[in-house]
């Protein structure tokens, strides 16, 4: 059996990602944060520092290239080991591999 889950809104918008705390809290407070290199530089660091003024514990985890079986059991140990609660996806890659890890 598969279970998918998702929140039931989308937001999107000019700095929406900087303006939902709030309700991204409503989802947990110890995500991992998931995006390659290249997001991270672009607006990860920025976004992961915006989390923590608000209480967040950041697990960041490097996205390593292709969403196969073999990362998605490495980030799913991780969010076990890290006791994590929810799965921030930035970029292309990482959300495919976040909609992957909430199927499991």
């Amino acid at each position: 059996m598969r279970i998918f889950a998702s929140p039931s809104r989308y937001i999107q918008g000019e700095n929406a990602l900087f303006e939902n705390a709030k309700s991204i809290l409503d989802l947990g407070n110890r995500p991992i944060l998931l995006c390659d290199q290249l997001v991270y530089d672009i607006v990860g660091k920025r976004f992961e520092d915006y989390l923590h003024r608000y209480g967040f514990h950041i697990v960041l985890a490097q996205f390593n290239g292709e969403a196969s079986d073999n990362e998605i059991n490495r980030v799913v140990a991780l969010a076990e080991k890290e006791n994590c609660d929810s799965i921030i996806g930035l970029g292309g890659e990482g959300r495919l591999i976040a909609q992957k890890l909430l199927q499991i």
